[in-house]
């Protein structure tokens, strides 16, 4: 299913761009239904954005004899349900560091607590794994052990969501799901406004953009973002390139083909994420 974009070193694997619940079959082949999870690779460090579904799509080798930075948008179960499965937090030694931007979110507790029964049989006392747990400020910083810096930016979404800056050397991506941005009020427009300024000059940028225009008028919100939005943002970011990102469970690829022909045609450089596919920097 993974399909080569390029041999680069630096670049983004989809490994799911569904959001709320994972879905599969024939009607979703073309763009996949696993669940939130990005896998970044930034020359020689290597990063996952959120832990859906898609987690189970890693490659062992992406891991084997290296430690995982896994970064939190927030932390809604769509975002986290591959944790429960993941082979690394399984493996005795492993190093598997995670990260928020939400100062008051103790990580740990917040795994152990979606793993209790009776809705999963083990808690997290049954990880193997060496589990390290960071809270990050809002500026610019050094993550340890890697020579990528990392800047967080809230966005509007129930429970707190935060959206990443990775830079590494002269290349810098942005991940921002789960952020809903609208025009229609001041406050709406202060966040996107400095949104704009954070994400300005990304190579790539990962943006939400869950809802058609006729959906988001029932859903204002519930912290997810029009397609046509995410075109506007897009294309005043003029990123090497956009993902639009966290597809809802009912678009089915003719669904969203459809739309993609519709409001992106002859838009260059702005897709539909799809699960699988490697977009180099």
């Amino acid at each position: 299913m993974f399909t080569d974009r390029g041999n680069e070193m630096s670049r983004i694997t989809v490994l799911g761009a569904r959001g709320s619940l994972p879905v599969s079959g024939q009607r979703y082949r073309e763009f996949g239904g696993a669940t939130a999870c990005v896998l970044l690779q930034m020359k020689e460090d290597t990063f996952l954005l959120d832990a859906g579904s898609g987690l189970l799509n890693l490659e062992y080798a992406v891991w084997e004899n290296r430690a995982l930075h896994i970064f939190l948008s927030h932390f809604h179960l769509d975002h986290m349900m591959g944790l429960l499965l993941s082979e690394a937090l399984f493996t005795p030694g492993q190093k598997v560091h995670f990260y928020t931007a939400d100062p008051d979110a103790d990580i740990y507790a917040i795994l152990n607590g979606m793993m209790q029964k009776p809705y999963w049989p083990v808690d997290a006392g049954y990880f193997k794994a060496d589990i390290i747990c960071h809270n990050l400020s809002m500026r610019k910083q050094l993550i340890k052990g890697t020579n990528t810096k990392v800047q967080a930016f809230e966005l509007d979404h129930p429970d707190r969501a935060f959206a990443y800056r990775f830079w590494n050397g002269g290349e810098s991506v942005v991940y921002a799901t789960d952020g809903e941005f609208s025009l229609e009020s001041e406050h709406g427009q202060t966040q996107y406004r400095n949104f704009i300024k954070f994400a300005k000059g990304a190579n790539a940028v990962i943006l939400d953009a869950q809802y058609t225009q006729e959906e988001y008028e029932s859903k204002k919100g519930y912290g997810h973002t029009s397609m046509e939005m995410a075109k506007q943002i897009a294309l005043e970011l003029r990123a090497g390139q956009t993902l639009l990102f966290h597809h809802a469970p009912d678009k089915l690829d003719r669904h969203l083909l459809k739309i993609e022909r519709a409001i992106l045609k002859n838009i260059p450089n702005i897709y539909f994420a799809k699960e699988g596919e490697y977009y180099p920097l």
